[in-house]
Formats: C-alpha cells, structure tokens, sequence
C-alpha cells in the first residue's frame, strides 16, 4: 500500500488503539505494528477502516498464513465498545452475513482459527505436538502470535530461548580463538623464526588462513541451505510422536511463532553440539591448523546467519535496500511457500538449486496484514 487513506485514522489513537475491520470482526494491530513487514506506517494509514477489499486484492492479496496469524489479534466486540470510535468503526463495514454469502471464500466468516483447539497453549507444547499426527503438517505452518512454552520445568525451559546478542557475545570470540589457534599450528610446520624469510612466509601464510576462513564461511552458506532445507523443512512421519516432536524443537516452533523474539536464534547449548561435531569432522579430513581456520569461518558464518535471520524479523531496514529485499524474501517463505526460498543470509544456492522465487514481487503479496 503505497498512499495513506485520510480521514478516520485519529479515531483511534485512544488507549493506543490501533484497530481495523475485517468482514465484521475487530482487530487490534498494535502490538504487531512494530514487526509488520509492511511497515508500521502502512497499519497506521489503515487504522479505523475496513480492510476486506485491500486484503484480497493485488498486489497486497494475503496468503492463507498471514490471514491466519491475523486471527491472533482478533478481539471481542464486547472488548472494545468503552472506545469511543468504536460505533464509527463498525458502521464502516458491512455485517460478515451481508459481505459474504455461506460457502463463499473462506477466511472471512468461518474460524480458521478453530486448528487450535487441538492443542492447550496454557501447557507445555513439547509433549503435545506428538499427538497431532497427520494434522501437524498444516498447524504448524498456520502461524499465530501468542507466547509458546516449550518444557514443564522452568531451568530447561530457560536454555530454550536465547537473546539475539547472546551469539555474538559467545561465539564471536571462539571465532578468534580457533583462528589464532590454527594459525599459530600451521605456521609452525612451515617457517622458523631465523628462516631469512620468516616475514614473507608469515604473510603468506596468513593470507592463505583467510582464504581458509573465507572458504569456511562459504561453506557455512551451503550448510545453512542444506539444514534449512533437507533437515529442518524435512516432513516427519504422521505416526511418529517421536520425529514430530524432534521437527517441531529444531524449526517447527519457528514457523508456528515467528516472532517470538526468543525463539529466533540458536541456543548455545545445541549450537555447541554442532560446535563440536564440526571440529572432529574437519580434524579427521584436514590437517589440524588448516581445520580450525575452516571451522572458526563456518561459526563466524553461523553469527552471521543468526544476526541475519533476527534482524529479518525485527529489524527496520531502509526500503529497497538489500535486507529489504532480503526480508520481503523471508517474508515468502514464512506466509507463501514453505518449501522456497530456503536462504536466509543469502539468495545464493536457492539460485542453482532452483528454490529461488521466481515472482519476487509477490513478497508483497504477504506483507502480512496490511491490515
């Protein structure tokens, strides 16, 4: 949406209210306004109308998903009558009787959101995903804005949510001591301190490292898109708690609350893990002091992904800037088709493995609700 509609929008800055209808129901925006991919601007130029039409029309026609996590902010009328633009705001819409007929387009008048009942939010989720069976597979791709714990007990349930700049802070200096650690082990196979080109080796050898760091961090962006892709979007069997359980830890509890700022980045406790698996994979293929180079470059890959994937959701980036596009690009693969768009530092192997969007405009499609 690129012009602002004048006119009811100061009805309802009362109680910072931002509400808008849709086919006869009310919803309250503002506590998603600061993280619509649209922008808060568009939700603001929009508070006070009906969005129906604008909703369902291009080029900012809603996916299913969206339409669904709009759902979140629905309130009762009865919750809203103490506002006083409230009376305003219904008469701007028609009753969802009128607008559409029974058995007409569907996300208007009939609760799409009746999928959660199959679950208690009011509980821990881990043990109950499980029972989901067939059924998993399309509740988890509904996405719904709503606090989400994952274990009964509080000290496991704290190690499964993480700050963003817990990554930084922790990873950022491994990075610099595998780096260190390599270099100083690869160097001192190679020059001595009374080799009459001590300095040009150690120069050599150090852009060499890099190269080795740099290929590390290129091969971290082929992981992120393998473990995206074949692991974490894999589909696990209807009849197996077990694997479905597994799926919703590792990416599941990502796609069903996407911006639960707690629940973006990985908690070092598993990273760690993969940490470790890294470093004795490469030590049994590479030469030691090359190794840990090749590692410290996938980990300092792996902040990047994060910090990346974080700022995608709750960032403000500037418009048509790189992130930007970056952003409309997760935007797809969130609210249009899970199974694209598997890069999320990067385009880069979307592109050979043919997962790219081809349509890169329809991001716009999804800004959620430009409600």
């Amino acid at each position: 949406m690129s012009s602002c509609v004048k006119g009811s929008n100061d009805q309802l800055r009362e109680d910072n209210q931002l509400l808008v209808l849709k086919s006869g129901n009310t919803y309250a925006l503002s506590p998603f306004s600061k993280v619509h991919p649209g922008g808060e601007k568009v939700l603001q130029c929009y508070a006070g109308r009906d969005v129906s039409g604008v909703m369902q029309a291009k080029p900012h026609r809603h996916s299913k998903a969206a339409l669904y996590l709009m759902e979140s902010y629905k309130i009762d009328k009865t919750d809203v009558k103490s506002i006083s633009s409230y009376d305003a705001l219904s008469n701007e819409s028609e009753s969802c009787e009128q607008k559409s007929p029974v058995g007409s387009s569907a996300n208007d008048c009939t609760d799409v959101y009746q999928l959660e009942s199959l679950v208690d939010w009011n509980k821990p989720m881990f043990w109950q995903v499980g029972k989901l069976g067939s059924q998993y597979k399309t509740w988890v791709h509904l996405p719904v804005d709503r606090p989400l714990r994952l274990f009964k007990y509080d000290f496991v349930e704290f190690f499964s949510k993480t700050p963003w700049f817990v990554v930084p802070l922790i990873w950022l200096p491994v990075v610099i001591f595998l780096f260190h650690k390599g270099r100083i082990i690869h160097s001192s196979h190679l020059w001595s301190a009374s080799s009459k080109y001590a300095e040009m080796q150690q120069f050599a050898d150090i852009v060499f490292l890099l190269a080795v760091f740099g290929l590390g961090l290129l091969g971290w962006s082929l992981l992120e898109y393998c473990l995206h892709r074949f692991l974490f979007h894999a589909t696990p069997p209807s009849d197996s708690p077990f694997w479905i359980s597994m799926h919703f830890i590792l990416h599941g509890q990502h796609h069903k609350v996407p911006f639960d700022a707690g629940r973006l980045v990985f908690p070092p406790v598993a990273a760690s893990l993969f940490v470790m698996f890294l470093l004795t994979l490469w030590h049994a293929i590479l030469p030691a002091g090359i190794s840990f180079c090749f590692v410290a470059g996938q980990i300092f890959g792996y902040v990047c992904y994060d910090l990346t994937h974080y700022y995608l959701h709750f960032g403000a980036s500037e418009s048509d800037s790189y992130f930007d596009r970056l952003r409309k690009y997760h935007v797809q693969h969130h609210f249009v088709q899970q199974n694209m768009g598997f890069g999320i530092s990067s385009k880069l192997w979307d592109l050979p493995f043919g997962t790219v969007f081809i349509d890169s405009s329809s991001a716009s499609r999804v800004d959620m609700k430009d409600s």
